[in-house]
């Protein structure tokens, strides 16, 4: 991809920074048709410093370019009072005040609900814990989960040397097992209906 025209003028002048007269530096070196667009402005550039050389004695070439760049930025100065106002969209009033209660509402409700779900998630088990409803008995320890279904044995085991969280609620068994070595997580849960 070429440098722009504008790059390449401002490289030929040395008036670009210094990491953009790096950039278009290296491109010209290795692009021939830049290169030899450089060199036309570097020649253009040398015909203009000759003939401002050739100038009426008298005439004062920097101040006149301190004056042709004064009138450039009274012009861009001027153009900028005339150019249409764009007015920054507000976000004032009860609609976004609203909007944002509402998203902070279903937050703290998830939150409060999953309170109440998980029972206490940090708790680490010493002794088995157990569910029983309508006949059906769910025991979970740190070796796994046992479902009991009218003498019916499901059972979901897990080796002894990992860290176990058990949490409960009245018809839910959860347990979190993780492996010491690889760090890998195993999420059981056992509802009973």
């Amino acid at each position: 991809m070429h440098a722009t025209e504008t790059d390449l003028a401002l490289y030929a002048g040395k008036d670009l920074d210094f990491w953009a007269q790096w950039r278009v530096a290296r491109h010209v070196r290795g692009c021939a048709e830049c290169g030899v667009k450089v060199k036309s402005y570097q020649d253009q550039r040398l015909q203009m410093q000759n003939a401002a050389a050739e100038l009426p004695p008298g005439v004062d070439w920097e101040k006149l370019s301190a004056e042709m760049n004064a009138n450039i930025h009274l012009g861009l100065a001027a153009g900028a009072c005339v150019a249409p106002v764009v007015k920054p969209v507000e976000f004032a009033g009860w609609r976004p005040a609203a909007v944002l209660a509402g998203v902070v509402l279903i937050i703290a409700a998830a939150w409060v609900a999953n309170l109440q779900s998980s029972g206490n998630p940090g708790s680490v088990a010493k002794a088995p814990v157990q569910v029983q409803q309508q006949g059906v008995l769910l025991e979970a320890s740190a070796t796994g989960i046992e479902f009991n279904d009218h003498g019916r044995v499901l059972s979901l085991q897990h080796p002894k040397d990992t860290d176990v969280t058990i949490s409960m609620n009245l018809n839910t068994v959860r347990a979190r097992y993780v492996d010491s070595q690889s760090g890998q997580v195993t999420i059981n849960n056992v509802y009973v209906q």
